[in-house]
């Protein structure tokens, strides 16, 4: 493990992890309960670009920039300014403390499994870029390239797959955990 590797293992080990959850989740909540679901409601119940994991094209983000409307855009750009990126900053600390104490526990000392720890980071990245992204849509609109949207649309896609890898990683150190302490 080299210098830098070894700082990072040593701060997720070290620092209080709750520091970071605790305002992680009170700004999901924010966010999923109260923010999006009023989002939502003005696009009648679809998604917004951020959950597209599939993708989007110029038709759905004209089509959602017209069904949110002036005020409905100007909420989703504080939604991605004040919510998303500090959401997305915790998220990525947390998980990859969570991470790192789970690879630790698990006694897991590969160097193919440190880059494990590597995954939320990389979410964490493409989140960033894909809420600047969708912040320029929102700010051009209703001048918006096809060159942005694909740019957009391919980071929201890649932001999925290294959460749900993320989130898998995660579940499958907590099972290997726990079957550990129950074979103890």
């Amino acid at each position: 493990m080299n210098n830098t590797e070894q700082k990072l293992v040593n701060f997720c080990l070290t620092t209080n992890f709750w520091i970071f959850l605790i305002p992680l989740l009170s700004i999901f909540s924010i966010m999923t309960f109260f923010i999006i679901p009023n989002l939502q409601q003005q696009i009648g119940g679809g998604e917004l670009l951020d959950t597209r994991f599939n993708g989007y094209n110029l038709n759905d983000v004209n089509s959602l920039m017209e069904q949110l409307g002036e005020s409905g855009r100007s909420t989703y750009l504080y939604l991605e300014l004040f919510g998303d990126l500090p959401f997305i900053i915790l998220y990525a600390i947390t998980f990859t403390i969570l991470i790192v104490r789970l690879l630790e526990k698990n006694n897991f000392k590969s160097r193919i499994l440190f880059l494990i720890v590597f995954l939320p980071l990389l979410a964490g990245i493409f989140d960033c870029l894909e809420d600047v992204s969708v912040i320029k849509l929102l700010l051009t609109y209703p001048v918006i390239g096809s060159k942005n949207i694909y740019f957009s649309s391919s980071i929201t896609t890649l932001k999925g797959y290294f959460l749900t890898f993320t989130i898998f990683s995660l579940f499958l150190n907590v099972i290997i955990f726990l079957l550990k302490k129950i074979k103890r």
